[in-house]
């Protein structure tokens, strides 16, 4: 429970404990699973859980960039629904990885947010999508790694997650490997701004019934409370 204990937000901890609680469900059927690879996951679950336990940002990357499966939670409100929809397919499509997608259902006072569980395959098409508006409605589907595995090698000038660093590699040999935008260079350098920036209005959750934030990001929680 370390990691969820050095969380700040009230919201992802429920969300958290909602995704626990179904993921058991999950977790009996495994144990029937006559050839999940049961070492090879317990070790990979073990080396993400130290890693982030650490702190050790960089490392954990390199850890996650192979990823098949995202699990994607958020609180999208029922006006921008769309964005959700197609956000969830985009996110597959580019990044050729399947995406469990699960969204807050209900109200919180304030804002109300459909739900709309949607699991959806590594080319973008949607495999599953909860449209009854029932917090408890659970959505399955059958999705397959290896297909995955076998897109990110064979599926060439629609390998998305490729071409991000090879790219043009039609007309150039090996592709363009340079990272030309400023904006990019400016986020890694930790000096990214908008041109408007100075014309943003909120620049915290304030506006929508959220605590005014005192820490600074980097500082740790006790640091930030003195």
């Amino acid at each position: 429970m370390a990691l969820v204990e050095g969380c700040g937000s009230r919201w992802l901890k429920t969300f958290h404990g909602i995704m626990y609680d179904q993921s058991l469900r999950y977790r009996m059927l495994a144990f029937n699973a006559r050839h999940f690879p049961r070492e090879k996951s317990r070790q990979e679950h073990r080396q993400i859980l130290d890693l982030a336990l650490a702190r050790d940002m960089a490392r954990l990357e390199q850890v996650l960039v192979g990823a098949e499966i995202m699990l994607r939670t958020a609180g999208y409100t029922a006006p921008i629904r769309d964005s959700w929809r197609f956000t969830n397919q985009a996110n597959s499509f580019q990044n050729q990885m399947i995406t469990a997608n699960v969204c807050k259902c209900g109200s919180d006072g304030s804002f109300d947010s459909m739900g709309e569980g949607m699991i959806v395959n590594f080319d973008g098409s949607i495999l599953a999508h909860g449209t009854s508006g029932r917090a408890d409605e659970i959505i399955p589907a059958e999705v397959l790694p290896d297909l995955v595995r076998e897109a990110r090698k064979h599926w060439g000038v629609e390998d998305n997650i490729y071409q991000l660093g090879h790219r043009g590699f039609t007309a150039v040999a090996g592709g363009a490997q340079d990272c030309p935008y400023t904006s990019i260079q400016d986020l890694v350098a930790e000096k990214y701004r908008l041109p408007w920036e100075d014309e943003v209005v909120h620049v915290d959750g304030t506006s929508c019934g959220f605590a005014r934030p005192t820490r600074r990001y980097g500082e740790q929680f006790a640091k930030a409370a003195e």
